[in-house]
């Protein structure tokens, strides 16, 4: 699913804050299942920042990285410029970059083009920075191997005239009951809340970020 995307959103101070949360998190997944198999599934943009930073213990930590891009001119200009190209290739036992929206939870890119089941545990960063629709809520909260973490990404001001969106955020109360319809969601499907944090890349894009886990073992380890 395509999300809007500015590269100057990259540098802004707030989404700078908001990827140093979603790192640290990333580390204590990586902390609590050191080395089993796992996997880190994200959207990395033009500046691929946050998987520079996993890259470098990949190998040690027995994670495999899963990126996507669904914007057809974000994907090509990544692959035309030097420095990812050269991170791509450098890393391609364990790093993988695919023109496709993010697959439902549990599931990568196969080398067949098409998508397997995942079957350890996996921290996917769903940073859509687009309003919270139906559609997007039904693919997050899905579920997927015990120990995983997902940490979602939406607009937190208003619909936007989106009109595939839950009944509860029509009529105004998008904003007032973003929070708490997510959280619902997310707990019906078996998640489990381990922060949330509001930030704006501008004064007229109020995000939400939200971070969840399966397990009472992996949310006791991650909120010590």
């Amino acid at each position: 699913m395509n999300t809007s995307y500015s590269p100057s959103i990259e540098k802004n101070n707030e989404k700078i804050k908001a990827r140093h949360m979603v790192a640290g998190l990333e580390a204590e997944f990586e902390k609590m299942l050191k080395g089993k198999e796992k996997a880190f599934v994200g959207l990395p943009a033009t500046g691929f920042n946050l998987e520079r930073h996993i890259l470098k213990r990949a190998r040690q930590e027995n994670i495999k990285l899963f990126c996507y891009e669904a914007n057809r001119n974000v994907y090509w200009d990544n692959m035309e410029t030097p420095r990812v190209n050269r991170l791509l290739d450098q890393n391609r036992d364990v790093l993988s970059y695919t023109m496709d929206s993010l697959p439902e939870n549990g599931y990568v890119a196969s080398a067949s083009t098409t998508y397997k089941k995942y079957t350890s545990p996996m921290f996917i960063w769903r940073d859509y920075c687009g309003v919270a629709n139906t559609e997007r809520i039904e693919e997050s909260t899905k579920q997927c191997s015990p120990n995983s973490v997902i940490v979602v990404t939406f607009y937190a001001k208003s619909v936007r005239n989106n009109k595939n969106v839950p009944m509860e955020f029509k009529h105004g109360y998008y904003a007032s009951n973003l929070e708490p319809h997510l959280l619902e969601r997310f707990a019906e499907q078996g998640w489990i809340n381990i922060w949330s944090h509001r930030y704006s890349t501008n004064p007229y894009s109020p995000m939400l970020m939200m971070a969840f886990t399966n397990t009472l073992k992996a949310h006791k380890f991650l909120t010590a």
